[in-house]
């Protein structure tokens, strides 16, 4: 129910009943040229603006995409120094923290279970905000740069 009303009040959302409202009145109303003109033009305005959201969504998910793959690295040279014992020494530094919910709910829910799946997290069953929470809630680490 908390997805639901998040989704509603989502500015993406927001401007796409704006948009919807204003071609329903300028249709309706039917008015003249000059006002059919402003209002295409404020409308040319608004999908600017959904085309910067789209587009910083599009970021946002890339970023969050480069950030698993440096966490699934890390794991990976973790694992194998765990039988080598080579990159276990004082000269590595290592981050620990959480990854960032906003990001995550920006991945799709297949991205969500190969995470969790790579993670060692049982995924089976559960929604994306569950994912979401359960994925934040788990510490990563990550070689320091």
């Amino acid at each position: 129910m908390n997805d639901i009303l998040k989704k509603l009040t989502s500015r993406k959302f927001l401007a796409a009943v704006a948009g919807t409202a204003l071609g329903a009145a300028i249709t309706a109303a039917g008015l003249d040229a000059n006002i059919v003109l402003s209002c295409m033009g404020a409308a040319m305005s608004g999908a600017s603006l959904l085309a910067y959201i789209i587009t910083e969504g599009k970021i946002d998910a890339a970023a969050v995409k480069q950030t698993i793959s440096a966490v699934q690295q890390a794991a990976q040279a973790i694992a194998e120094s765990d039988s080598s014992g080579s990159l276990l020494d004082s000269s590595v530094k290592m981050l620990t923290g959480h990854l960032d919910k906003v990001q995550l709910s920006e991945m799709t829910m297949d991205d969500l279970v190969h995470l969790a799946t790579e993670m060692g997290l049982d995924a089976a069953g559960k929604n994306k905000t569950e994912l979401v929470e359960m994925i934040a809630a788990e510490e990563v680490q990550a070689p320091a740069q």
